[in-house]
């Protein structure tokens, strides 16, 4: 349901401020956990946040977690991508074309073979498994003990347990920081991206993808939308907000882009055609999403896809 009525809700965990307008209330159309949530808008700052906030959210995250488990197709596909772009010299624009198909391969450029790179959130490995393949000296944080598990059985040795506030490799310094699908994740985005800004070496950059609620498909679909993924996002960012809370942390933005995010458009129309509730499952058919990509594709270069990518620098 999409709304525009004020609220006075818990203090933002940005900005402080505690008044907000929720935009819209739904479901968890992915997972199924049960209950409903809002996403409420912040006066103060502009970011939006998921209202219930979770008092503990890895209790929203199911043991059968997909970035938590076992390889996909997709999975592999992304994971060719990365290892066949990540250190290859190529033409800029041959870069950003190829990262804009497959979002997950954008380091924000081109990585030297030797460089180091620190995925947090690493799920299942992998990107980590990708980049070292690739020649990079890549590691990973992870906080689910499962996907630590799934990531070393698959050969992502170099993922270990863990968080930004807990790294077991916080005395090591990285030329990249990639928070891939993970700051919408977290409770304080601006903590967190200090803490990343933090472990950079010198000329080293921040590298982040999340779902974009400024998207043309969060409009069309509201609540249905895939990308808000309610409760375990707990923070939805616009390119704006994106900017804004880059800026807090310390951190100068060098691009931000909207990207397509495969699969996002048949699997909001699963939950839109079943009434905003769970998904029935036809929306995860690959061919499916194969066949729908090139509208998503269009749609980012139009400057409405459902992903933004954004690398940025200390100040």
């Amino acid at each position: 349901m999409e709304t525009t009525s004020p609220v006075i809700s818990a203090a933002c965990r940005v900005c402080g401020a505690s008044e907000a307008r929720t935009v819209l209330t739904g479901t968890d159309h992915r997972e199924g956990m049960g209950g409903e949530f809002s996403v409420v808008v912040c006066a103060g700052c502009g970011l939006a946040r998921v209202q219930p906030w979770p008092e503990r959210p890895m209790d929203w995250y199911p043991t059968a977690y997909q970035q938590h488990t076992a390889q996909t197709v997709t999975g592999r596909a992304v994971e060719a991508a990365i290892r066949s772009t990540a250190t290859r010299p190529m033409p800029a624009a041959l870069r950003r074309a190829a990262t804009a198909v497959v979002p997950d391969a954008d380091m924000g450029g081109a990585l030297a073979p030797g460089a180091t790179l620190l995925d947090v959130g690493a799920g299942n490995g992998t990107a980590v498994r990708a980049l070292r393949a690739a020649g990079v000296d890549a590691h990973g944080i992870e906080p689910a003990s499962g996907a630590v598990a799934a990531a070393q059985a698959g050969g992502a040795e170099t993922v270990v347990e863990g968080t930004l506030e807990d790294n077991p490799l916080a005395d090591r310094r990285w030329d990249v920081v990639r928070l891939y699908q993970t700051l919408e994740h977290m409770p304080d985005p601006v903590a967190s991206l200090e803490a990343a800004r933090a472990l950079l070496a010198p000329g080293g950059r921040v590298v982040i993808g999340v779902p974009n609620f400024g998207a043309t498909g969060r409009r069309v679909f509201g609540p249905s939308w895939d990308g808000l993924e309610l409760p375990r996002h707990l923070h939805h960012f616009t390119r704006a907000s994106l900017t804004a809370v880059l800026a807090r942390a310390g951190l100068q933005a060098e691009s931000v882009r909207t990207v397509a995010l495969f699969g996002l458009l048949p699997a909001s129309a699963d939950a839109r055609t079943n009434g905003g509730r769970r998904q029935r499952g036809w929306g995860k058919s690959v061919p499916l999403r194969a066949a729908l990509y090139p509208v998503e594709l269009l749609t980012a270069a139009a400057g409405g896809g459902d992903g933004l990518i954004a690398a940025a620098h200390a100040r």
